[in-house]
């Protein structure tokens, strides 16, 4: 089982297969998933300070959901738990459900294949929580896992439960969805809107739904069997004056993970719409992973007449832009306004020009989500403005006061982008940018209107390795000596094949990065890149490294500014190479 800060993860399919559709779960199983709940409930009554904490339980639509969910009702009754089963439940609805609770238990493996589950924790913040206190219940569930004799006790006082506590949840199950579901539209209207006035919310989704429905819009969406399905998606788009298409309501049809290979079928529905319906306005498609956190984006390309899959890091950009427009558009005449956005270590430098063209500075942190998050509350304690922060490397984009990504934040930031006009956000850009307007602009044109960036997918197989050294740190450090060997040997091709000068190894650990570093090995299971820079000591390229906390993996990838494929191609097989050689 991988024990992380973005969640716990292993397969549970009793048949240990991972793209099995079993429901069942083993007893072992059975007895970890109810370890987890009795030692989140435990830390939940201290950090709370509640004798009986009201805890919001649900899951994503993973064939084992319901048995893990059960296994953990079970505990959580026993112990006195004032337990909302939502069921199915994507987990921005019950991060933000939670914020009127106590905490959450959800229960989702996110993009791993089928067979997979895990568990994630958080109290009201609106997030998972922090690496340090999942630190604290991952001790305790490891020391209680150990020990047999609590264990045994711990199921047996679990299935002791008092039987009419345990109906009267499931009772309430309907009800607990329901009130999920409120909190959440909500909430959503806040984040959007970035306001928690009612009034305010109210005039903005007047002007904009007016431009929705003078204009014509509509949206795809392949829900592939997702949490989403029982969400708010239709609902919410067509109260706000958007066609909805959906695809694949009731079944998980395809792979999980929301990238190029998985968007062909919600870009082939879109293709379908049009070819079928010649006044069909559907301009965005997007698929969510299971968990509904996550959704990558295809759009409809009016010039072409075709529909075309964005590329994660495409999608975190349009979203960066759209959101940092809106927010100078919101508060640009305030003095105190300084605006602001957190990514992770390996998203593309394409970021950073978007922030210098728009006056907002950059921070980095270590890859997970809630390391990024982490980084922004910081940040936003030190004075900054940070509307916007994700993980470029998969397009996961959230927008405060989320703290979790979010699909519907991210087609909603492309529809203010478009639908806003007059004296809009794309016009902001264009300003700013020095680019020419064109009020007759389509989201074609935006894109073309983006600092052009070549990198590597982070689902690609070539990003993906598997080392056999664990001892990461060692590896780093075996890694930098085989690079600086090679470096003396290539220096001058470098120089003549790509412009590349010099070199700047950068680590992040957590929330912070350290610039500058001279023993790689300081990174240790955090994240490792090295820049390449010009004659003049400007960023042209990097590579990254870093052990995947979720899967059993080793992460590479190569972000290369202009439209240089080949280059690209070059720096990661380079990389590949000496970790190859590193990895002895």
């Amino acid at each position: 089982m991988i024990l992380s800060a973005s969640g716990w993860r292993k397969v549970f399919a009793i048949d240990g297969d991972e793209q099995s559709n079993s429901p069942d779960i083993s007893k072992e199983d059975t007895a970890l998933s109810m370890a987890a709940a009795s030692v989140f409930f435990d830390y939940l009554v201290q950090v709370s300070g509640q004798k009986y904490p009201v805890i919001a339980l649900g899951n994503d639509s993973r064939p084992t959901g319901s048995q893990i969910a059960g296994a953990m009702l079970h505990t959580l009754v026993a112990k006195g738990a004032l337990v909302q089963y939502s069921g199915i439940t994507s987990a921005p609805e019950i991060m933000a459900y939670a914020k009127k609770l106590d905490g959450f238990i959800y229960i989702s493996a996110s993009h791993n294949p089928i067979g997979h589950n895990g568990i994630k924790f958080g109290t009201n913040n609106g997030g998972v929580l922090e690496a340090k206190e999942n630190a604290k219940v991952t001790e305790k569930f490891l020391a209680l896992i150990e020990d047999d004799a609590a264990l045994d006790k711990l199921v047996k006082d679990s299935y002791a439960c008092s039987s009419m506590a345990l109906n009267e949840v499931f009772q309430n199950q309907k009800s607990s969805k329901f009130n999920a579901l409120r909190a959440y539209e909500d909430f959503i209207c806040q984040t959007i809107t970035d306001s928690e006035n009612k009034e305010h919310q109210k005039d903005f989704f007047e002007m904009l739904d007016g431009q929705i429905r003078a204009k014509g819009f509509g949206v795809v969406c392949d829900f592939n069997g997702s949490s989403r399905a029982l969400c708010i998606d239709k609902e919410f788009f067509t109260t706000h004056g958007i066609d909805f298409y959906s695809l694949n309501e009731d079944q998980i049809a395809h792979e999980i993970i929301p990238e190029a290979e998985n968007l062909v079928y919600v870009a082939q529905g879109m293709e379908d719409l049009h070819r079928h319906n010649k006044g069909c306005n559907a301009l965005l498609g997007y698929m969510p992973d299971c968990d509904g956190d996550r959704g990558n984006i295809v759009y409809w390309d009016q010039k072409l007449g075709k529909a075309v899959i964005l590329k994660a890091q495409e999608v975190f950009s349009l979203s960066v832009l759209a959101e940092l427009t809106y927010s100078i558009w919101k508060n640009g005449a305030d003095p105190a306004f300084k605006p602001a956005v957190c990514v992770n270590c390996p998203t593309s430098m394409r970021i950073d020009e978007i922030c210098r063209i728009l006056g907002a500075k950059v921070f980095r942190a270590e890859v997970g989500e809630a390391n990024v998050v982490n980084l922004a509350r910081e940040k936003r304690a030190e004075g900054w403005n940070v509307r916007i922060l994700g993980e470029g490397s998969n397009g996961g984009t959230i927008t405060h006061p989320a703290s979790v990504r979010d699909p519907l934040n991210t087609v909603f930031a492309i529809i203010k982008l478009l639908m806003m006009r007059e004296d809009g956000l794309y016009e902001i850009w264009c300003k700013k940018a020095g680019i020419e307007y064109n009020p007759d602009f389509t989201l074609t044109d935006v894109l073309e209107s983006l600092p052009v960036y070549t990198t590597t997918g982070v689902s690609e197989p070539r990003a993906v390795l598997h080392v056999k050294n664990t001892d990461h740190a060692d590896l780093k450090a075996k890694f930098q000596k085989a690079f600086e060997e090679d470096w003396k040997k290539r220096a001058d091709q470098l120089q003549k094949d790509y412009g590349i000068y010099s070199y700047e190894a950068v680590i992040t650990k957590g929330t912070v990065e350290t610039c500058g570093v001279s023993d790689w090995s300081e990174s240790g299971k955090g994240g490792l890149k090295i820049i390449f820079k010009d004659e003049g000591g400007s960023p042209l390229a990097f590579i990254w490294m870093r052990g995947s906390g979720t899967e059993p993996v080793f992460r590479i990838m190569c972000d290369v500014r202009g439209d240089k494929a080949e280059e690209e191609k070059a720096l990661l097989a380079w990389e590949t190479e000496l970790i190859g050689k590193a990895d002895v």
